[in-house]
């Protein structure tokens, strides 16, 4: 079966340099084996933005507890 790690990014997006961060940082995750599973708007308090869920396949010894 194959294992997955997860990952929770929130982006505040207040300008244009933010979304282009966003974007330079969703493309980074990308080219490390990051898969976007999940992203919407959303508010944090007063915080506008978007948040992404992110996967990617990780080996059976790379597993937290794998081998423990």
């Amino acid at each position: 079966m194959k294992k997955f790690e997860h990952e929770f990014r929130f982006f505040e997006i207040k300008k244009q340099k933010h979304y282009d961060a966003m974007h330079a940082s969703l493309n980074e995750a990308g080219a490390n084996g990051w898969e976007v599973v999940s992203f919407f708007p959303e508010t944090h308090g007063i915080s506008l933005g978007y948040s992404a869920f992110l996967k990617r396949e990780v080996s059976a010894a790379t597993v937290i507890g794998a081998g423990s």
